[in-house]
């Protein structure tokens, strides 16, 4: 197959992927790097990875967990290079999502504020809605070991939650 008939389809894969994925890779950037001009980069770097790998590209795994793996890959190298903004800068990204004034953001600050490894479990498997599985082909590491990291997280989050979240049901006076 010639060259620039090979680069065409492969441009219309990634633009295929970009439709498909794009939202969830651009959310997921965003929450680790907590930066939309950041996220925007790693989104970009994200499928510029992706289009010079999609030739050895092998299927082991879905293309979304490759993607993601190669987002999370990204955003670890950024992350590792650029200041920590206040958590106070931190917003849930959804497409289009604008927080209202005085939104309670108490569960994303402390998802944002959980060491790396435990974070990046949180979001892949909560926001992105990855199995165990995918994410432990995503981060390179066993499946054992993301449900532990999954189990801490949580552990630490129902500790930091504990004065916002109230386990008791609430009494509704019926009965």
């Amino acid at each position: 197959m010639p060259a620039p008939l090979a680069n065409n389809r492969q441009a219309q894969t990634i633009e295929a992927l970009m439709a498909e994925h794009g939202d969830g890779i651009l959310r997921l950037c965003y929450l680790y790097l907590k930066d939309v001009q950041l996220a925007e980069d790693a989104f970009q770097e994200t499928f510029l990875r992706a289009y010079q790998a999609l030739p050895k590209f092998k299927g082991t795994s879905s293309v979304k967990t490759w993607l993601y793996a190669i987002a999370a890959n990204v955003c670890r190298s950024e992350y590792r290079k650029k200041k920590p903004l206040a958590f106070s800068d931190c917003t849930l990204p959804e497409a289009g999502y604008e927080p209202a004034m005085g939104e309670d953001d108490t569960v994303v600050r402390a998802v944002l504020a959980l060491d790396e490894k435990y974070r990046e479990v949180i979001l892949l498997f909560y926001y992105s809605d990855m199995s165990v599985k995918d994410i432990a082909r995503a981060l390179h590491v066993s499946s054992s070991a993301v449900t532990v990291r999954l189990s801490r997280a949580r552990e630490k989050l129902k500790k930091d939650l504990k004065e916002w979240y109230f386990d008791e049901p609430i009494e509704t006076g019926c009965g």
